[in-house]
């Protein structure tokens, strides 16, 4: 009697689990390593020079897609949140008319709005984005408003 090796089968089912589920997400890795790209020098041509070294010397660039497109997109596509995230990321917006609202991030994808009107008037709610959609909440989590995207 022979022994049935499970290991390859194991390996095979993990693997199609992960490639297989058709999964797009923010690339956030990639993303971040290119936005240090961006800002590594004042001068453009040394940050063509170390992109060309991280994209083709050193293969960074590579890498950072392999591990966002295998693993941090399939954990996204899985859980629902994606563990390179901006999470507690903070932007100052500044409104036309005086106002100024600071964007907070969360790790679960909300953004918590803090919003000063011109005459001082302060207000907060959350913005959580479903599908297609991004709904409105109150302090308490009461949704007020939704709006398609």
């Amino acid at each position: 009697m022979s022994k049935i090796n499970l290991k390859p089968l194991a390996v095979a089912i993990v693997a199609g689990s992960v490639l297989l589920t058709g999964c797009m997400g923010q690339f956030r890795l990639t993303d971040k390593v290119y936005s240090w790209n961006k800002k590594a020098s004042g001068e453009r041509w040394v940050n063509e020079i170390i992109f060309v070294g991280m994209a083709v010397l050193l293969p960074v660039y590579g890498l950072t897609l392999l591990a966002d497109g295998v693993i941090f997109n399939s954990i996204e596509w899985w859980s629902g949140s994606n563990p390179i995230a901006a999470a507690g990321q903070q932007k100052r917006v500044l409104g036309a008319d005086g106002s100024v609202a600071l964007m907070t991030m969360r790790t679960d994808g909300a953004i918590d709005v803090k919003a000063t009107a011109k005459d001082g008037k302060k207000s907060s709610f959350t913005l959580v984005r479903r599908d297609d959609t991004v709904i409105v909440l109150d302090d308490h989590g009461k949704q007020v408003k939704t709006a398609a995207l």
